[in-house]
């Protein structure tokens, strides 16, 4: 039945990492624009940010559900920050 593979998980992108990764790129994105200078970003400007980090990540890692194994730690806050500061860090010209 078609609803059954609808309905099935997809192992190598599942939804509830993807949800912590996005939180987690959000807000390491958030924190590097206002050491920037850059106080108050678009919506727009973030979520494309974030998925470009996500996007880096999953080529880095293999897939996003490789990533955890890849933390020292419980959390994923840590390594993700990096990516981001990693990607956006380096070469962002401040305006």
């Amino acid at each position: 039945m078609w609803y059954r593979s609808a309905a099935e998980e997809n192992k190598q992108r599942p939804l509830y990492e993807l949800k912590v990764l996005a939180m987690d790129a959000e807000f390491a994105i958030r924190n590097l624009l206002s050491k920037q200078r850059n106080y108050n970003p678009s919506q727009l400007e973030i979520n494309r940010k974030v998925k470009k980090a996500l996007d880096h990540m999953e080529e880095k890692y293999g897939g996003i559900a490789n990533i955890r194994l890849y933390t020292k730690k419980d959390t994923l806050q840590e390594l993700v920050s990096e990516n981001v500061y990693e990607l956006f860090g380096k070469n962002y010209r401040i305006r």
